[in-house]
């Protein structure tokens, strides 16, 4: 335990400036812990297997062997690459399910930082230092890939968790965000064109460091639990512990939650009445902000604290929080809804408006899908945890990668904190199934659509636009019968060919010059050497033989030009 009041240097600790965290030196770390985990497929065409519609058949040896070393090596290489996996683990419409499975696996518990650099950044980040403590415990009660929490009073006397940003964690994010995304844009120009018009590398690589930029700002968190806090209020049995001091950048002091776990609190303790009135109000509470864009990703049951004190439930990180679009949310509460219901072919017509299509999308194969798979879930069983209302969705997912749609962003993460939320409620009350919850629900689900769909707010611009219609009308009319009057009525078409047939025509034509630069070329040179056998005279020969050649030269140098912008173009597309 350390003394706050001890303020010598050595307790309080240095910060160091030396630590390495280069593009230079992480390329070769980060390449030497994939080959030594025997992963060097990774940078070879292989490397397609790890993705899903990759064009690479494995055997189960061979997927289970991957799986297990591809975990491994992330969970060595860190932060960066232990919150990237997690990520991916809800990424079914990218990676097969043998990685995604094992992903999820992926231990977030690493070893902490040593205490002296941690007291350096408390020192430097509070407004009174270490001296805002009574004590403070050296060794921390968690400890992520992202940040650690200690347990400390404050001089006012209260308990509190210090939850402490790991040092250097956003350089080595920063480092290894620009490796990631060189190699990423490498292995997608060799993905199959079918599945590059799926998947959007640079959107899924720009929400994975938004949001882990966030993570790693608690300032951001505690804007997060302030907020959630406030839409907590109308539900007696949810909080989120409140904030002590003004957080920092890498620093957050908050109420100390002295419960129990979801997994391990004692029945005895907590009665029927209570957990159900808190598995009630979290799911309730979950589905009101997912209809207002907002979603939790990481609301698992190691997360929610059971209050001793007022057999509350507290959510106690709020790291991994996200928005999403309210219409998009909308839809798939009302799809699970409607499958609730056992209404399939509406549900299905619903999925169909969540999914992006793109020119290889059979429509009717999903929706024959969407149909078949509906009445499974709307006759499951709380027992059933193979299918759960998260299931849905993922199921929804691979529907759509299967068959070639776009995939929003922020579904994956939405599913995620979906699926967690379902499981929290198993562990907290397994005598009620959650489709009850979601069916008690159904009326809220419904009233919250149409109040958008009828807020002035939302339609502003359809009245504004209706308004002005309505008062170009006459002018518009008069207009048109003038025209039809003096028969001067008339209209273009304009002709656009899709972006697949635009790159093929491209590389047509740039072929055809190719090949024409080469013929030119090819001829100047046959002249070139016919003259040389020419009888006459020296000045006309080289002439001839001097033009040739440039013009040789020229051809030369124009199909290599021509060469460099077909491979750019090639990359760009």
């Amino acid at each position: 335990m350390f003394q706050a009041r001890d303020t010598s240097s050595e307790n309080q600790g240095v910060l160091r400036t030396d630590v390495d965290i280069s593009l230079k030196s992480r390329r070769k770390h980060i390449v030497r812990t994939f080959l030594r985990h025997g992963l060097a497929l990774v940078f070879r065409q292989h490397g397609l297997a790890l993705f899903r519609n990759g064009g690479v058949t494995l055997t189960e040896a061979e997927k289970s062997e991957i799986a297990l070393n591809l975990r491994r090596a992330f969970e060595e290489l860190g932060p960066t690459f232990i919150k990237m996996g997690q990520v991916l683990s809800t990424r079914h419409d990218i990676l097969p399910d043998f990685i995604c499975d094992e992903f999820t696996y992926l231990l977030d518990s690493v070893e902490p930082a040593p205490f002296s650099e941690v007291a350096a950044i408390l020192q430097r980040e509070l407004p009174k230092g270490l001296d805002a403590f009574h004590f403070i415990q050296r060794e921390p009660i968690g400890s992520a890939s992202l940040a650690m929490v200690y347990l400390a009073e404050l001089k006012t006397g209260q308990r509190c968790a210090v939850k402490v940003v790991r040092p250097y964690v956003d350089r080595l994010f920063q480092t290894d965000i620009q490796l990631i995304k060189r190699w990423a844009a490498r292995i997608y120009r060799r993905l199959p064109e079918r599945v590059q018009s799926t998947v959007d590398f640079r959107g899924l690589l720009e929400d994975y460091w938004s949001s882990s930029i966030e993570e790693c700002d608690m300032r951001q968190e505690a804007e997060h639990m302030a907020h959630h806090a406030e839409m907590m209020q109308v539900y007696e049995r949810v909080r989120v512990p409140r904030v002590y001091l003004p957080p920092s950048k890498n620093v957050l002091v908050m109420e100390y939650i002295d419960g129990w776990t979801l997994k391990d609190f004692p029945v005895e303790e907590v009665t029927f009445e209570e957990r159900f009135h808190m598995m009630f109000d979290l799911g309730h509470y979950y589905i009101e902000s997912l209809l207002n864009g907002y979603y939790h990703a990481d609301c698992h049951a190691a997360n929610i604290l059971i209050d001793k004190a007022d057999k509350t439930a507290v959510v106690i990180d709020w790291g991994m929080v996200g928005r999403m679009d309210v219409q998009t949310a909308q839809k798939l509460l009302y799809m699970v809804s409607l499958i609730n219901q056992n209404l399939c072919e509406e549900a299905a017509e619903v999925g169909l408006q969540i999914l992006e299509p793109t020119e290889y999308t059979k429509i009717d194969e999903i929706r024959k899908k969407f149909v078949a798979m509906a009445p499974k879930y709307a006759f499951a069983t709380q027992g059933q945890t193979k299918v759960n209302w998260g299931t849905v969705v993922t199921e929804v997912i691979q529907a759509g990668v299967q068959n070639f749609c776009r995939i929003p962003s922020g579904l994956a993460l939405w599913t995620k904190g979906w699926m967690a939320t379902e499981a929290t409620a198993r562990w907290l009350l397994p005598e009620v199934s959650y489709h009850r919850i979601v069916e008690s629900y159904d009326t809220n689900i419904l009233r919250n659509m149409l109040s958008h769909q009828m807020s002035y707010k939302t339609n502003g611009f359809v009245v504004a636009e209706t308004a002005r219609l309505a008062t170009t009308l006459p002018r518009r009319l008069n207009s048109l019968l003038e025209k039809a009057a003096l028969n001067r009525l008339g209209g273009y078409m304009e002709i656009r060919l899709s972006e697949r047939a635009n790159r093929s025509l491209n590389g047509m034509v740039n072929r055809v010059a190719l090949a024409a630069v080469c013929s030119i070329s090819f001829l100047a040179s046959s002249v070139a050497i016919i003259s040389l056998h020419w009888r006459i005279s020296t000045v006309v020969n080289g002439f001839i033989g001097g033009g040739a050649t440039a013009m040789a030269a020229v051809g030369l140098l124009s199909g290599m030009a021509l060469i460099r912008q077909t491979r750019k173009s090639h990359r760009q597309s």
